[in-house]
């Protein structure tokens, strides 16, 4: 498996032309080709410099490249991937941008042919605009990117991937497919759902109060900021992880109806508990702020040569909620074991994945990267 030198970006709008922008800019990236399905969207991405050459043939765009991105509706990226997979030259690694993943991931994994390979990925950026007209280079930097690797992710394309993505300014998080579209549903999705429905709550009432939408100010506009993303995009997100969604949706029915029985009932005091909860969650929420090299923190840890590793380690992490700023694998002159070194952002959090990875078998090195 080579560098990775020529990519392919299947879909060149908002996300699909932020990438290639932000991907031109990394010098090792040779070439940068974009497929649209129409060749004013291809014109456009060209003159933004978002892609070097386009294509209207999603097969022609991907032959001899590296690696792929399929930046598509998600209701495409399986039959895009089943289209080009046997145009792909050996070595190749595939990715996806889709906001939900577990079917997505197992039918993709289940056509690949050999020496193919994918990555489900997820991008959690983005803005109420859409098309390539509102695509930047910047739209990545701080923003988590969910990566799903599973027990049939190749280490090395793992690798290969992350590394590409830490230099766009990604903050990597792994999940596995099933807890990213759990995930997703609740601060994602979730909200979506609620902002859109408190708009067709104020437009329900409008018969009533003729000039409410002209009083719509301050927290009306904050909650309902995303209802005017693209509709088309959002009934597909909603179908594809119905069973997440129409979970959590039930649960915040239950939320719902707590508040609605405490107001009845006047109780103050656990209206209080509730309100005071919420801000404090809210107040504490993480924020990103420029890494410190000097509090970067290596991890190397001895791994058996087996399927499934890359996974194992990089998702325990993930479910830390802890980003992995670089991996790499060495491969030992043993045809049995090899090292995975990760670094991570923070002697305290370096601590803690080392403490849940010896927890699980492996042996483990923690020391700073920078003395």
């Amino acid at each position: 498996m080579g560098e990775i030198r020529r990519v392919a970006i299947i879909g060149v709008g908002l996300i699909g032309g932020s990438l290639g922008l932000a991907l031109k800019k990394i010098s090792k990236i040779d070439q940068v080709v974009g497929c649209a399905r129409h060749q004013e969207t291809l014109d456009q991405a060209l003159l933004m410099g978002a892609i070097d050459e386009g294509s209207l043939d999603p097969k022609e765009a991907v032959a001899q490249t590296d690696l792929v991105f399929i930046a598509t509706p998600i209701s495409r990226i399986v039959s895009i991937a089943s289209e080009i997979l046997l145009s792909l030259k050996a070595g190749a690694i595939v990715t996806d941008v889709g906001s939900t993943k577990a079917r997505i991931v197992s039918e993709i994994e289940a056509m690949l042919p050999p020496n193919i390979y994918f990555i489900g990925g997820h991008p959690m950026a983005g803005s109420e605009q859409s098309g390539i007209g509102a695509a930047s280079a910047d739209l990545f930097k701080n923003a988590p990117y969910i990566l799903t690797p599973t027990a049939k992710t190749n280490m090395d394309a793992f690798q290969k991937l992350h590394g590409l993505l830490s230099q766009i300014g990604a903050r990597l998080i792994s999940l596995d497919p099933k807890t990213h579209d759990e995930v997703v549903a609740i601060i994602s999705h979730l909200p979506h759902v609620v902002s859109t429905a408190l708009v067709d709550l104020a437009v329900g009432k409008r018969n009533k109060m003729e000039n409410i939408l002209l009083l719509a100010a301050g927290g009306f506009y904050d909650m309902t900021r995303i209802a005017v993303s693209s509709p088309e995009m959002w009934a597909d997100i909603c179908l594809e992880n119905r069973e997440a969604l129409t979970g959590i949706l039930k649960d915040f029915g239950d939320e719902l109806y707590q508040f609605t029985h405490l107001i009845e009932e006047g109780n103050r005091e656990k209206l209080m508990e509730k309100l005071k909860e919420a801000q404090r969650t809210r107040q504490n929420l993480p924020r990103v702020s420029p890494a410190d090299i000097s509090e970067l923190q290596e991890l190397t840890i001895a791994v058996p040569n087996k399927p499934g590793v890359i996974s194992e380690i990089t998702l325990s992490v993930g479910e830390m909620g802890i980003n992995i700023e670089d991996i790499e694998i060495i491969h030992s002159t043993e045809a049995d074991s090899g090292f995975l070194k990760l670094i991570i952002l923070g002697e305290d959090k370096a601590k803690r994945v080392a403490k849940v990875l010896r927890d699980k078998g492996y042996h483990i090195s923690v020391g700073k990267v920078y003395e």
